[in-house]
């Protein structure tokens, strides 16, 4: 081999020095990413194992303040149920009976529609009116001294539409909403002619009896025999019932 060969085969031995010199520079590199992308990723990991224990710990306390408010909500419906159990509203009491007279106008009243009742003043622990929200007649709230009696004048409630007058129990907030998410249910049974009855926060509609279930915000169905046993009772009791009495419902 020539001079010049060799040479020239020197040339490219040196170039291809310099290129796996590169090469291998640029592999280094590269096994240094990998290590910051293992590295990087391992934190990743890291993160979100931490971010999930954190998710689960909030999602373990937000059940916990549910419960806890659930609890509170249950607490205060229970007191609420217990300060108005023994209460009573009359609707549509005129409004010129105010004042020192009202107890004892009240007490006539009653005395009047409820056959034997003969309620005196010791009777009522308190009569006051309440303010209305449709300017119409205000409504009387009556607290009696026991919820027997209170009963025994709801009983006759069917006798206050002679009388233009409506009464029911005094329903706490809850029950209000509850009995409010059932009224079109009862207003479509009756436009279909329907014997249905809104007891309390309970409708009794053909062979069922629903409620407004507030954990699930939405129309249930209660079960069990002791309820299926009260449907055929409560139907007839409806049935027997006039029209009149069966259209009622209060604004409350």
């Amino acid at each position: 081999m020539s001079d010049e060969g060799i040479k020239q085969l020197i040339k490219e031995m040196q170039s291809l020095r310099a290129s796996v010199n590169k090469i291998e520079v640029l592999a280094e590199g590269i096994e240094g990413l990998k290590t910051i992308f293992s590295e990087f990723s391992c934190k990743v990991e890291e993160t979100n194992r931490a971010i999930k224990s954190e998710i689960a710990g909030l999602a373990l306390s937000c059940s916990t303040v549910n419960k806890d408010l659930r609890k509170t909500q249950s607490k205060i419906d229970f007191l609420e149920k217990e300060l108005k159990n023994m209460n009573l509203i009359i609707y549509n009491f005129d409004p010129k009976h105010r004042g020192p007279s009202l107890a004892s106008d009240i007490l006539s009243c009653l005395n009047e529609i409820v056959p034997n009742l003969d309620l005196e003043r010791r009777d009522i622990k308190d009569i006051f009116r309440l303010r209305s929200k449709n300017n119409g007649v205000p409504p009387v709230v009556i607290k009696f001294i026991s919820k027997p009696l209170r009963d025994l004048v709801l009983r006759s409630s069917g006798l206050f539409s002679r009388h233009k007058l409506y009464i029911s129990p005094d329903y706490t907030e809850r029950e209000r909403m509850a009995r409010d998410k059932l009224k079109p249910l009862l207003a479509e049974a009756r436009s279909k002619n329907m014997p249905a009855k809104l007891r309390g926060v309970r409708l009794i509609l053909q062979d069922k009896i629903l409620t407004y279930d507030f954990e699930n915000e939405k129309i249930i169905e209660v079960s069990g025999p002791s309820v299926r046993d009260m449907v055929p009772i409560a139907l007839g009791r409806l049935q027997g019932q006039s029209r009149q009495s069966l259209d009622h419902e209060t604004p409350r």
